[in-house]
């Protein structure tokens, strides 16, 4: 896989082409090659080789210059034809080779094109190793003197770094030989010819370097497991050139790469430190790009300031050697190291630079600075000088076609940058489009992965290998990237990689890893949710560190918090200004019938909403710095850590569809066990048998009293458990008083409270308590707490159709006795839907809650606000931050209200996204508890089922409250007068409400954390019916 022979595939790496195609271009290239080129002096080669002509082409100098100003598509072309035409011997290719395939791969890089980049820089590599020798064939002057004539100094010309430039030729000579066919005096035969050429030998080193770094660069974590650098760096060490000479240094160069690139860094400073100079003193053409990397190994560390100091010395001593493309990536540098370093403004000298760079005519130098400053501007909140400084880059990047290249992404990042801080969000999110287009395929961190990906695929690394490479390609932008390659990061959270990742769970089963499996699907659904928010999540997070209660957050974003504080100190007099509003407005009841207290009130939520909008604006200033931002939601824990924090009889159950399998997961104190679904489609068809026996075949059907009598579920409840545990050799009723359930796909619609478990087959409600979570990380809590008491809202709707509204007036009232501080929501409401919710610690909405075909995020909850601005879900998830810490909905719809006949829903990317996308966009928003309807039952038994619930939970967890509440209605008579859902049956018998018709369908998400004091023994005594009572 790593080290393909270049004589093979040289020439679909080098995409040669015909060569009439560029015949034209060609004459043009060594026309200007010849004024811009001029052939060696004389003193520099043999006279009596007058004949010798460079080994480098022309062609390849005129496609540099076309580089240095932007122009991609003549470079390729350039390079393509210095290709072609280069010196061979057979098959093989000589150093020359070098230079065309290292500049052909820069160029590559530039555009996206990094598989071919790749490819051209390993191309490179290999023939050095073919002809590691070379300098041992050049005729090196003994001595190299100072210039007493050195070139004008350029404008910005800064450097705390005292130098001397030595005087190098421009070309050196080399002896060139090789076996050639031999005539003369009518005989023939093989002669080893030799001839004397010029080389600019100064790029053949620089080519090799270059292709080591940017080689090192694509392969990311994976060149760590590629022989081909070894043997560079191998052959390197061998030192082939004159010994005690200047040209060690050349040397020591391309060696300090090498070293760097397998991770001695150490070693490779010490080194490059020694390339720096030659006979101790003198600065050499390759000085500034030996700089430029010891720069960056000071940047890798954080060591801004030693960064910068190397990066401004890199590119004014490459200045001197024309060494422009050092000088471009040096100043780049420079900009990253000042920023991360915390300062304002620019490094020294870029104003003079951008000056120089535009005199030059160095297109892309001018653009790269350009894109810089304007991003300083953006920075200091200068956003007018900022799209002044951006708006000169246009017009050069469709002057030479190169909108779409890495540089046009960086401008458009950049813009969106400005745009999000003047708090134009339509333009930012267009820039960041545009940026991601080329990230797509020009990702470098991305590309990484696709590496990874590919070998493990191919079977070119071990599971072990692959598992720990996926972990680095896969994981969150580090720190260092968010302040160094701000795209880089952003393309990581905006870009998502579910089949590598899928891949990664593969290995973690093949490794027989369980826990490391359960752990990826975490990042799976982390993922999916995360596509779904702006900026991949990123803003989310944001104000969770910026408004989150301190005890749900680690100690890293804590610090976070202080740190964009101290930035942006007006959040902060906001947010005490917010608050402030909030205590007053509480002083009384939410939505008073007082006239002049509701309009005091009315007043107090419009200042707060405006305070809210300014602290949101505040927002897209700080998410756009090169910070990172600690990802607090959903929580991402170690499956091990979780495991450890499980207490006896505790146990998680997951389950997890990926393209080609279904999985079950089971997690306990002590063990851990996975299986693979033996028949998914077994598993569905028994699902649908159950809810078809339970009554359900539209959302409005009615169930007989006859059929509740019956119990016709028990038996597909049967086969369902049957086939979903089948192989797996677990029992759920075993051991088990606590079980958290984390679903996935169609999963999300089983009722595990009605499965029957154990030898006496008794149901699982019976044998444990039960809650659900959307993610693995979410299963236990976050330090919150459960508050005790606080403001409530009973919106009073219309939970099913021709439901008596008395029931609704019930409902509030017997709600409200046990909440003394509710809020009766009607259809008068007029508040902004989401600064009231903000105020609320608990929400029950008797109301039917249909979305349309809408994604789950823009459902309102409210209802009585739907359409307006505040309503959605999504709109609950911005400042001011916080949704009730429990929430109520048993008006809610899913499939199983059919029979999954509409398993399908529009709006719906993902079966079961309804419930996993609607219960992570309101524990987003800051709830804690929620219970959800997977189908709608209304009626008295829903009442009293609510009712229940509520007055448990202040003394009690949530789980334990909801089944005790289960325990109370089981022995309720069924009244069908008052159960719209039920059809009347007058020869029917007696029923009670232990049917699960009643109380299954419900979902209770939560993170499990008992109240203080709570009792953690099951109830006793349930009444459900197991298998001996089956009426079939």
């Amino acid at each position: 896989m790593f080290a393909a022979g270049i004589d093979s595939n040289h020439r679909r790496l080098m995409r040669f082409e015909p060569r009439f195609k560029i015949r034209a271009f060609s004459v043009c290239c060594l026309l200007l090659a010849a004024f811009c080129f001029p052939r060696p002096a004389a003193a520099q080669v043999n006279p009596q080789q007058g004949r010798s002509q460079s080994v480098i082409k022309p062609v390849y100098f005129v496609s540099l210059e076309m580089l240095h100003r932007g122009r991609y598509k003549q470079a390729i072309k350039g390079f393509q034809q210095a290709g072609r035409n280069a010196i061979r011997f057979g098959s093989q290719r000589w150093i020359d080779s070098i230079c065309y395939y290292t500049m052909l791969g820069e160029t590559f890089y530039r555009t996206g094109q990094l598989d071919e980049a790749r490819n051209n820089f390993e191309s490179a590599l290999n023939i050095y190793l073919q002809n590691s020798d070379w300098m041992l064939r050049m005729k090196f002057p003994p001595q190299i003197t100072p210039n007493n004539h050195p070139p004008r100094s350029p404008t910005w010309a800064r450097s705390r770094r005292k130098f001397i430039l030595g005087n190098f030729p421009e070309v050196f000579s080399i002896v060139r030989g090789g076996p050639k066919l031999v005539k003369g005096n009518g005989k023939s035969g093989i002669g080893n010819v030799q001839k004397l050429q010029s080389l600019h030998a100064t790029e053949v080193v620089r080519c090799t370097a270059l292709a080591i770094r940017r080689y090192t660069e694509l392969y990311g974590p994976l060149a760590e497991y590629n022989p081909l650098l070894e043997k560079v760096q191998s052959a390197l060490v061998k030192r082939q050139t004159s010994p005690n000479h200047w040209s060690q240094v050349w040397i020591d160069f391309p060696l300090g790469v090498a070293q760097a690139a397998l991770g001695k860094k150490e070693i490779a400073s010490a080194t490059l430190q020694r390339s720096l100079v030659v006979n101790g003193k003198l600065d050499h053409p390759l000085t500034g790009a030996a700089l430029l990397e010891l720069g960056r190994l000071n940047l890798n560390e954080s060591r801004y300031d030693q960064a910068t100091n190397f990066f401004q010395a890199a590119a004014l001593s490459a200045a001197y050697y024309k060494q422009q493309l050092v000088t471009q990536e040096a100043f780049k540098l420079a900009f990253v190291a000042h920023a991360a370093s915390g300062r304002g403004g620019f490094p020294p000298n870029f104003a003079d630079a951008l000056i120089w760079a535009k005199r030059n005519n160095l297109d892309e130098m001018y653009v790269s600075l350009l894109v810089r400053t304007a991003e300083g501007f953006a920075n200091a909140g200068n956003t007018k000088e900022a799209d002044a400084t951006l708006n000169r880059v246009q017009p050069i990047l469709r002057r030479n076609k190169t909108a779409g290249s890495r540089i046009g992404a960086e401008a458009n990042y950049v813009a969106f940058v400005i745009a999000m801080i003047r708090g134009d969000v339509n333009a930012a999110g267009r820039f960041l489009a545009d940026a991601m287009q080329f990230e797509k395929f020009g990702s470098v961190r991305l590309f990484h992965v696709l590496l990874v990906d590919r070998a493990y695929l191919q079977g070119s690394i071990r599971d072990r290998i692959a598992m720990q490479l996926f972990a680095k390609v896969l994981g969150e932008p580090t720190a260092g990237v968010w302040r160094h390659e701000p795209l880089e990061a952003w393309s990581q959270l905006l870009i998502p990689q579910f089949v590598p990742m899928e891949h990664w769970f593969n290995a973690a089963l093949k490794r027989e890893k369980p826990l490391e499996a359960m752990q990826i699907v975490d990042r799976l659904h982390r993922a999916r949710f995360y596509d779904t928010q702006s900026l991949g999540g990123r803003l989310l997070n944001l104000r969770w560190v910026m408004q989150a209660n301190t005890s749900a957050l680690p100690q890293t974003a804590s610090l976070q918090r202080q740190e964009f504080l101290t930035a942006f100190p007006r959040f902060g007099e906001l947010d005490r200004k917010t608050q402030t509003i909030r205590d007053q407005i509480k002083q009384n009841p939410l939505l008073s019938e007082d006239t002049r207290v509701s309009k005091k009130q009315d007043k107090q939520l419009k200042d707060s909403l405006k305070l809210a909008r300014e602290m949101e604006k505040m927002l897209l200033r700080m998410v756009v710095r090169r910070e990172p931002i600690e990802m607090v939601f959903p929580p991402l824990q170690k499956s091990e850590d979780i495991q450890s924090r499980l207490r006896d009889g505790e146990a998680i159950l997951m389950l997890h569809v990926a393209t080609q399998a279904h999985y079950g997961f089971l997690m306990t104190k002590e063990n851990q066990r996975a299986w693979r679904i033996d028949s998914p489609d077994d598993v569905q068809n028994d699902l649908k048998s159950l809810l078809r026996a339970m009554g359900h075949h539209e959302a409005n059907s009615a169930i007989k009293l006859s059929d509740i009598a019956a119990n016709r579920w028990q038996q597909p409840a049967r086969k369902l458990i049957q086939s979903l545990t089948k192989g797996a050799k677990i029992d759920l009723g075993k051991n088990i008083t606590d079980l958290t359930i984390v679903p996935d796909h169609f999963y999300w619609y089983v009722p595990f409270e009605v499965l029957p478990v154990s030898q006496n087959e008794s149901t699982l409600l019976s044998e444990t308590r039960i809650r659900y979570s959307p993610t693995l990380g979410l299963s236990e809590g976050d330090g919150r707490g459960r508050k005790q008491s606080g403001d409530w809202a009973i919106v009073q709707g219309q939970l099913y159709p021709g439901e008596d509204t008395k029931l609704a007036e019930r409902v509030t009232s017997e709600v409200s006795k046990l909440v003394p501080k509710s809020n009766v929501v009607g259809q008068s409401f007029k508040t902004h839907g989401h600064t009231f919710v903000s105020l609320l610690d608990g929400l029950l909405v008797w109301d039917d809650l249909d979305n349309g075909s809408q994604s789950p995020l823009y459902l309102a909850p409210l209802q009585v606000d739907r359409g307006k601005e505040g309503s959605t879900i999504q709109d609950w998830l911005v400042i001011p931050w916080h949704s009730p810490d429990v929430i109520v909905l048993p008006g809610f719809h899913t499939p199983a209200e059919n029979a999954l006949k509409k398993m399908k829903i529009k709006g719906i990317n993902r079966v079961g996204d309804e419930l996993f996308l609607t219960s992570m966009g309101l524990l987003g928003a800051g709830s804690r508890t929620l219970l959800l309807s997977r189908w709608r039952t209304g009626g008295r038994m829903a009442a009293d089922l609510l009712k229940e619930f509520i007055q448990e939970l202040p003394n009690t967890s949530a789980a334990d409250a909801w089944q005790r509440a289960i325990q109370i209605v089981d022995q309720t008579p069924v009244d069908h007068d008052s159960e719209p859902r039920v059809q009347a049956d007058p020869e029917g018998p007696d029923v009670t409400g232990g049917h699960p018709f009643f109380w299954s369908g419900f979902l209770l998400i939560d993170p499990g954390d008992p109240v203080i004091g709570a009792k953690k023994e099951p109830p006793q005594d349930l009444a459900f019916p197991n298998a001996a009572e089956d009426g079939e």
